[in-house]
């Protein structure tokens, strides 16, 4: 279980081995119960849309299975992706099922979504657990949309892009934000330097914000 850290990666591919950083792995759907049971460090299970196929229904068995492991600590990522040609219908249905998994078990979720911000919204407007909004690109209209108490904005690789929207950056508070690396070969370091930077704040003050806001996230 996690207790003091430094860092916290809310969304990544890696093993981090320094004892000043915890994390959430993206374990996906196709490890079993005994697999699972295996992982030394903390984890989320979930099914990711582009895994989204005609045998979804033994996917989200594991997933159910394996979201009330202790060392899960959120579902997902899954959610919504309109730039693939998987049935739309058959997403929401997924995604719809996976939320009322993690609402019966009071763990956050974790949430990829592509060009899909028109249908997420409403689905994720009321919420008894917190939302993250991993890799979020939304623009400044949906941002506007989406600030509420339950959700959270995850920021990782894009902080590094020339044309990174600040003015989204700007409207959300810092108690509503999250850092990751997903699949990135930053270190999570650097991404809370870049964001740090980018947001004009103390660096002391930033690595603070950011652990609380980890905390009341993922640890209960």
């Amino acid at each position: 279980m996690i207790n003091q850290f430094t860092y916290f990666d809310s969304h990544t591919h890696k093993k981090y081995k320094e004892q000043d950083v915890a994390f959430v792995r993206n374990a996906f759907h196709h490890l079993s119960i005994q697999q699972l049971n295996k992982l030394p460090y903390s984890f989320s299970v979930g099914l990711h849309p582009w895994d989204v196929n005609s045998h979804f229904e033994v996917s989200l068995q594991r997933v159910n299975s394996g979201a009330s492991h202790s060392n899960c600590l959120a579902i997902g990522e899954c959610g919504l992706d309109y730039f693939i040609k998987t049935d739309k219908e058959i997403q929401r249905e997924v995604f719809t099922r996976q939320k009322a998994l993690a609402e019966s078990i009071n763990k956050p979720l974790i949430i990829h979504c592509v060009r899909a911000y028109h249908d997420l919204i409403p689905l994720i407007r009321t919420s008894t657990v917190p939302i993250i909004l991993h890799h979020y690109t939304g623009n400044t209209d949906i941002t506007k949309q989406l600030l509420f108490d339950h959700i959270y904005f995850s920021f990782g690789k894009s902080l590094f892009h020339s044309q990174f929207p600040l003015e989204v950056l700007s409207q959300i508070p810092m108690d509503k934000i999250l850092l990751e690396t997903d699949t990135s070969a930053y270190h999570i370091e650097d991404i809370y330097i870049k964001a740090a930077n980018l947001m004009d704040v103390e660096f002391e003050q930033f690595q603070q914000q950011i652990t609380k806001n980890s905390r009341t996230v993922f640890i209960k």
